[in-house]
């Protein structure tokens, strides 16, 4: 969980070398000079995948804590979690990618509105 927490610090990602990001089409948005946009992107991802991180370890420790009062949870609850958490961090990262696609950015974001 600490990880992307810790990465979902605007200013502590913003100044790790760019070498460090691997992304897909890091290359592409760089050239066009959207950094910002690149960063906000994963930004995003990274804040979806901390809540997630987050709410599997409140689950994990509300099961173990039932577990040693004594009432356990049905089976069919014990995978849920890491089901939900998995599937957000796919929806997550799918999102990514969608946004991150070249040419997925219509060129009306790139103007400002007056």
């Amino acid at each position: 969980m600490g990880i992307p927490v810790v990465l979902s610090i605007r200013w502590i990602f913003e100044k790790l070398p760019i070498g460090l990001i691997n992304i897909p089409h890091k290359e592409y948005w760089l050239q066009r000079g959207e950094r910002v946009y690149l960063v906000d992107c994963l930004m995003e991802f990274m804040r979806i995948t901390a809540g997630a991180c987050a709410l599997l370890f409140a689950l994990s420790l509300a099961q173990t804590l039932s577990v040693g009062i004594g009432k356990s949870w049905p089976d069919g609850l014990l995978v849920l979690p890491t089901g939900v958490f998995l599937a957000i961090v796919a929806i997550a990262m799918w999102n990514l990618f969608r946004r991150l696609k070249p040419g997925g950015r219509d060129d009306r974001e790139l103007t400002p509105e007056r």
